[in-house]
């Protein structure tokens, strides 16, 4: 089957900014930051096995940078951040290993055409 004939059931719900949630036994807590699109948030998410968090950009030069760097320090201690970009400088990089005591930065580069 194809096109409408296709149903995949979601629970799609709505998180507020700044208002922790929970899917399944996974703690998360949304937090806005800087980004050249409006709106975006990141993730610290806390299992059982321990906590990681996921943004979709390092910025620290637009309207939001101060939101990103709030973003930062949440994430003091953390052992993973995934993030993706389309350039991240190599000091911005070693500032943030340094000041989250990172253990790995999963970074990955978008090409930007």
């Amino acid at each position: 089957a194809s096109g409408d004939k296709v149903t995949i059931p979601r629970n799609i719900q709505v998180f507020e900014e700044g208002k922790p949630f929970s899917i399944d036994s996974v703690d998360i807590v949304p937090m806005p930051v800087d980004h050249s699109v409006p709106g975006v948030d990141a993730f610290i998410l806390h299992t059982s096995s321990g906590s990681i968090a996921n943004t979709a950009d390092l910025r620290f030069h637009g309207r939001r940078k101060d939101d990103t760097e709030k973003f930062v320090e949440k994430c003091s201690g953390l052992r993973l951040i995934i993030t993706n970009s389309t350039k991240v400088p190599e000091d911005t990089i070693n500032k943030i290993l340094k000041k989250w005591n990172l253990t790995l930065l999963l970074l990955f580069f978008c090409l930007q055409y």
